[in-house]
């Protein structure tokens, strides 16, 4: 899953990053590698999914906002596998509610 652009706190997000609901795939990058993502397996997934049909978006985060995590980093490390951190947008990540659409959980399944 990706934070989603909250339309009320735009200024959140980077400006050309801003992962919008239903708009595609989303390919999570860090510079401090809180995200496995390389420019590498980003291009790789990239290109996979346009081979698919499928659209993409990428989400960076802002300097002076910190992030979460995700176990890629963990994985490739301690795999040795490349990686890619990707999920779906959605709003209210860390509610007891949380908004995405099911068309892109089937999209990841099926691709």
């Amino acid at each position: 899953m990706a934070h989603g652009v909250h339309p009320n706190f735009m200024e959140k997000h980077e400006e050309h990053h801003r992962p919008e609901l239903q708009k595609g795939l989303v390919i999570k990058h860090n510079a401090n590698q809180q995200y496995a993502t390389s420019g590498v397996m980003a291009f790789l997934f990239k290109e996979v999914a346009r081979m698919n049909n499928l659209p993409t978006q990428e989400f960076v985060v802002t300097n002076d906002m910190g992030c979460g995590s995700t176990i890629g980093p963990i994985l490739a490390s301690g795999v040795g596998t490349r990686t890619v951190d990707c999920g779906i947008a959605q709003l209210s990540m860390h509610r007891y509610f949380c908004f995405f659409f099911l068309y892109f959980v089937f999209l990841l399944e099926n691709s």
